[in-house]
């Protein structure tokens, strides 16, 4: 799967100058990691009803947006590396990540996996700022700015692999989901605009 996503993924892109333009995957990475540290935040939430009474969806259900969110941070890490000459299949690598990872990585900790996303939020700070020098200077990506891209698309890969793991999630099923997802938006015509439910 992850030798083929790249690609999948990029058949469902729709943004300006595809191919030459780093700077939107780079601010959607940073827009959708938000969106994964706010999902996280409501599954650290205890199970109480809100002032109406009503009990707020079940920790299952927070789950399942916590891997659709993780499924939307990949495409945008796939995308970003396309951009700037990266495969995918050189960044998210599993086997790599199993080696380096620690046992406690494994523990559902909320404070240890809000930590892993607010990390890879920091990393997508970096690549936005770089991006958009990139993007105001119409400059060539050098060897070097491909191997801090590199380097940060990987750190925020590890970092949404393990919080998959974390949550006993696949990511290899995350990553067949979000294709999934999008390949039936596209065929809706429904790639565009915003929001889950599209």
């Amino acid at each position: 799967m992850l030798d083929q996503y790249q690609d999948m993924a990029m058949k469902t892109a729709v943004y300006p100058e595809i191919g030459s333009n780093p700077y939107y995957p780079s601010m959607g990475l940073a827009g959708e990691i938000a969106e994964l540290i706010e999902k996280i935040e409501f599954l650290a939430q205890p199970q109480q009803p809100n002032l109406q009474g009503n009990l707020p969806p079940s920790k299952q259900h927070l789950i399942s947006d916590v891997s659709d969110e993780i499924g939307d941070v990949m495409w945008f890490v796939a995308t970003a590396a396309r951009e700037v000459g990266i495969s995918f299949d050189t960044i998210c690598t599993p086997a790599v990540f199993e080696a380096k990872s620690s046992k406690d990585m494994f523990d559902v900790n909320m404070g240890v996996l809000h930590g892993r996303a607010t990390r890879a939020a920091l990393i997508a700070c970096e690549l936005c700022g770089k991006s958009s020098k990139l993007m105001r200077d119409k400059t060539e990506v050098a060897d070097f700015v491909r191997e801090q891209y590199r380097v940060w698309l990987e750190s925020i890969s590890y970092h949404m692999w393990a919080l998959a793991h974390g949550l006993r999630l696949d990511m290899s099923t995350i990553l067949e989901n979000n294709i999934k997802k999008l390949a039936d938006r596209a065929e809706r015509k429904q790639l565009h605009g915003n929001g889950d439910k599209r």
